[in-house]
């Protein structure tokens, strides 16, 4: 369970957090694990790990251990829900001793209750296609998303522990969400959700907003250039759909981090 709920929560935490197969029009995700995505799926989210190693965040987020996915040597990883259980595809090596939830194909590492890794090998030998509604969605998001997740059709997400709670009742109210982050130049992202009805929206909307200025005034905590990066942080909304877009230069995004890490 450790793997499933490292992703899930990396991804869709750190926007608030997307194959047909083969290399043509996937977005971030790798086409080596499209094949494995469940049918059902209505949550994808992912990492690019050795692009994220490779920034000053990355480095960061490493030496506080939270770039290396328990019994896996990955580089690059997806993790899939769909309303009942969870499957994590990481391209690398398997570190771990292989059970019935931790299997290998290749250079596919797979992570999951046993039905679900059992179900995600029978489909890519099959070479079945995967959903094509989150395909679409990952196609949108810009092509070098390092950190990126989407929905479709207002999933019921795992339960992702006291810390997460707020952000997940927030997600809960949206139909859809599209995010994504990249770590290059400090923090870039952009998140959209698509809220059940404009009721909802206000709600989400003044919730963020909310949540934000009281990170800001608790991380900052009288730092003049952390209180400007929160400040920075936009929050828009038009009729049923919100929208977060972030700008927070290197300097900043690396304070913020260490105080987001010592918490």
């Amino acid at each position: 369970m450790r793997v499933g709920g490292y992703i899930l929560s990396t991804a869709l935490a750190a926007a608030a957090v997307l194959a047909g197969c083969g290399p043509r029009g996937t977005g971030p995700v790798d086409p080596a694990l499209a094949g494995f995505i469940p049918g059902d799926a209505n949550v994808l989210a992912g990492v690019r790990l050795d692009q994220i190693r490779a920034t000053p965040l990355g480095k960061q987020l490493a030496d506080a251990g939270l770039l290396e996915p328990p019994g896996v040597e990955a580089h690059d990883l997806i993790a899939c829900w769909d309303g009942k259980n969870w499957l994590v595809a990481a391209r690398g090596k398997l570190r771990a001793p292989s059970t019935p939830g931790l299997a290998s194909v290749g250079d596919v590492v797979l992570a999951g209750p046993p039905d679900s890794v059992r179900a995600a090998i029978a489909r890519h030998a099959a070479k079945r296609r995967p959903p094509r509604e989150l395909i679409d969605r990952a196609r949108t998001l810009p092509a070098g998303s390092q950190i990126w997740a989407v929905t479709y059709g207002a999933p019921a997400l795992p339960p992702a522990g006291e810390r997460l709670s707020s952000t997940q009742r927030l997600i809960n109210a949206m139909e859809d969400i599209t995010a994504s982050a990249n770590l290059r130049s400090g923090i870039q992202a952009a998140a959209t959700g698509n809220c059940l009805d404009e009721r909802n929206a206000r709600v989400v909307e003044e919730t963020v907003r909310a949540m934000i200025g009281l990170g800001g005034q608790m991380l900052a905590r009288g730092d003049q250039d952390l209180l400007r990066a929160y400040e920075g942080i936009r929050v828009e909304r038009q009729g049923r759909a919100v929208r977060l877009e972030a700008a927070v230069p290197g300097d900043a995004a690396q304070k913020m981090l260490s105080s987001l890490i010592r918490r």
